[in-house]
């Protein structure tokens, strides 16, 4: 599934792994099964479908947008990410990554609109990063992700992937935004899963697994955080000839 952490990345290997001869543009259109992020439908658990319109040039530098239809229970139904990085792969083949996402949910009248900063280090089959939001949904809290990934062939053109992560900070320690007092939120979400690359097209299944204290676990469609199976198609223009 192309999620947020995913289309950034995308973005970024194009510019830093030297492919292109010159700056380039790109779009990637995604149908899913849901809209999942670290662990919590943002579509009431129905299908999603996304698109980014992505820009990275010679120098490392990249930005773009991205686009999903998403479902928080009101009068939400559409989120647009812009976001902006530099890329970079040294000679031992260690690539970096840093950039700021902001989340617009333009049809949102709580004003949810927020920035978040991110460091990624990759090399090999192997990527750590690091995401901060300094006021996490316009809450007036914090948040931290830290998340691993690790993918691997297993034949020609299936690939198996794996993630871990940890969501904190001070939004999470107060209860989901719930204020002071309340119960630690800080949870766990785990993936695993397969990659199929069939011509222009990823076809992606994955087990999702998100180890969320037992007050917070959320049953009902809208922002969901059980454990589950998602399933995705991408394809990335312009195809390549």
């Amino acid at each position: 599934m192309m999620s947020k952490k995913n289309w950034v990345l995308a973005a970024a290997l194009m510019a830093a792994t030297g492919t292109a001869s010159a700056n380039e543009f790109s779009s990637t259109i995604t149908a899913a099964s849901e809209y999942d992020f670290r662990g919590v439908s943002q579509s009431a658990k129905d299908p999603a479908l996304q698109a980014s319109l992505d820009f990275a040039a010679d120098s490392g530098v990249y930005m773009g947008a991205w686009a999903s239809n998403i479902d928080f229970g009101g009068a939400e139904s559409v989120e647009i990410d812009g976001y902006i990085g530099w890329a970079y792969e040294a000679a031992n083949g260690v690539a970096l990554d840093i950039g700021v996402t902001r989340y617009f949910y333009p049809d949102d009248e709580s004003d949810i609109d927020y920035n978040e900063f991110y460091a990624k280090v990759g090399y090999g089959n192997y990527g750590v990063e690091v995401w901060y939001s300094p006021d996490y949904g316009n809450s007036g809290y914090d948040t931290w992700y830290y998340a691993g990934t690790a993918d691997f062939e297993l034949a020609e053109s299936w690939v198996l992937n794996l993630g871990l992560g940890y969501q904190t900070g001070q939004y999470f320690d107060n209860g989901w935004g719930a204020g002071p007092g309340s119960e630690d939120g800080s949870y766990w979400v785990y993936s695993f899963g397969v990659t199929k690359t069939w011509g222009n097209f990823d076809i992606n299944l994955r087990y999702q697994g998100v180890d969320v204290p037992g007050q917070y676990r959320v049953e009902d469609d809208v922002f969901n955080n059980e454990n589950r199976v998602i399933f995705s198609i991408s394809t990335t223009l312009p195809w390549s000839k």
